[in-house]
């Protein structure tokens, strides 16, 4: 994963200032969303709402490289580099700690197949409120380097704006493909199975 970074801090108690582009490697990551489910009726339909939900990932191993730091000092940069990939797990412990904020809810009609009852996702909404939204465009304008970072930071400087537009039609797209995942779990699993009773 690449990226830009900006840092003015400490990682690990060490004080850290730098900028420019950086990577990660994440080396077999497990991610689980688990959700609190609650029924009720509206309308005529029986409807599902998020009550919770838990998210959680892991991985075998992170690996980290952060270019310019402390404005290019190689022996230096070098050094926390080895540091953070050395003591990866404390840094994850930190950044693993990260919570999205989003809700999603389902609209569901109820179907019979072999005489059990099954829920069907007819309609979902998928919303989420990001803390920060950070984008790099490469190669504007021709690849011109002063036009393209002077993009890159009013873009990065306006990114709530940037959401605002685009955030929309990102959310109808997760929405669908999280009404697709859940279609097949329904379909697989009966009301009864479900709740334990129809």
């Amino acid at each position: 994963m690449s990226f830009n970074y900006d840092f003015n801090g400490n990682v690990l108690m060490l004080p850290i200032t730098g900028k420019g582009p950086g990577k990660t490697e994440i080396v077999k990551p497990k991610f689980s969303l688990e959700f609190n489910l609650e029924e009720y009726d509206k309308d005529g339909q029986k409807h599902l709402k998020v009550k919770g939900q838990k998210f959680h990932w892991e991985a075998e191993l992170l690996k980290f490289n952060f270019e310019n730091l402390f404005g290019g000092d190689k022996a230096l940069s070098d050094n926390i580099n080895k540091v953070m990939n050395e003591n990866w797990q404390p840094v994850f412990e930190d950044v693993g700690s990260i919570k999205p904020k989003f809700s999603l809810s389902f609209n569901l009609e109820e179907s019979d197949k072999k005489g059990q009852k099954y829920f069907k996702v007819i309609d979902q909404k998928f919303s989420w409120e990001p803390e920060l939204l950070t984008l790099k465009f490469e190669n504007l304008f021709g690849g011109d380097p002063a036009l393209g970072e002077n993009i890159n930071k009013v873009i990065n400087e306006n990114w709530q704006v940037i959401f605002q537009d685009v955030g929309p039609s990102y959310s109808v797209a997760l929405g669908q493909i999280f009404g697709a995942i859940a279609n097949g779990f329904f379909g697989k699993v009966s009301v009864l199975e479900l709740f334990g009773e129809e």
